[in-house]
Order: C-alpha cells, then structure tokens, then sequence
C-alpha cells in the first residue's frame, strides 16, 4: 500500500478509528487498537508499551497482544483498570442505582449525567475489572506452586 510507519505519528489513526467504529456496531471486539509514540519500533520500551496498553483501556479495549515476552508485563498492567478507576466506578454507579431506586432516570455525579447507558459500561468495567483481579489472583497461585515446585 505505500504506507511509510512513523515513530512520532500515527499515520494509521482515521483507519483504526473506522475499523474500531465498524467492528462495535457488529458486535465484535478489535484486538489490536491504540497507538502510542515510538509502535511498532520500540517493543521492548516498557514505558512507551504501558502507555499503548493505557489508552486502549480508555477506549475500551479489552485485549492486548504482542511479539515479545518483554512485552507481557506492560500490557497486562496497562490493560487492567486500576484501584483508583474501580472505585470511581464503583461510587457512580452506586449513586445511579440509588436514583433508580428511587424512580429516577438518572443520577448526577460530580456534574455528569449518569443514565442507563452509562451505568452498564460502568457495570461492564466492573465486570472486567473482576476478570482482571481475578486472574491475577490465578497467576499469583501458580507462581507459588512453580516456586515450591522449584524448590523441591
């Protein structure tokens, strides 16, 4: 196709955009997403990898991949929400459920409407944060057992 790649720019960003936009009004999820300064050079560039992981969790990306092992650790920290995100999310959709119980429509939480709509991403997040801690949890058993394993 002619395209030249750039280290400072994405060239590919109308593209992904579209091809994101088509693939959720389907119903199906992207696996590849956001790009970040320096892709597809500096693979083992934690830094660079974690902030690539980051922005595609913003945009809702639930997975990630990679060419390298050295890329493993960024992309499962990037991808997984953070403590601070789930709180906020669980705090909002608190708020909204307590709005419904009491028939309203919506809630208002720090100066946002919080509707419907909002409240199931927000309950998707959750869920997938869940997963995230959840298979986190399955690592960490498993490192323990390879480890006594190791030590006879």
């Amino acid at each position: 196709m002619g395209i030249q790649m750039e280290a400072d720019r994405d060239v590919l960003a109308f593209y992904r955009g579209w091809t994101d936009l088509v693939a959720r009004a389907l119903g199906k999820e992207v696996t590849s997403g956001v790009w970040s300064p320096g892709a597809p050079f500096g693979y083992a560039d934690r830094e660079a990898l974690l902030r690539r992981e980051e922005a595609k969790r913003r945009a809702g990306f639930r997975t990630g991949g990679g060419i390298h092992p050295a890329q493993v650790d960024a992309g499962n920290a990037g991808l997984t929400p953070p403590p601070e995100e789930v709180a906020q999310a669980q705090r909002i959709l608190g708020a909204f459920d307590q709005a419904w119980a009491q028939g309203e429509a919506f809630a208002i939480v720090d100066g946002r409407i919080i509707d419907r709509q909002v409240a199931h991403a927000l309950r998707e997040f959750l869920a997938f944060a869940q997963a995230c801690a959840q298979k986190d949890d399955l690592k960490r058993r498993m490192q323990s057992i390879m480890r006594q394993k190791e030590q006879g």
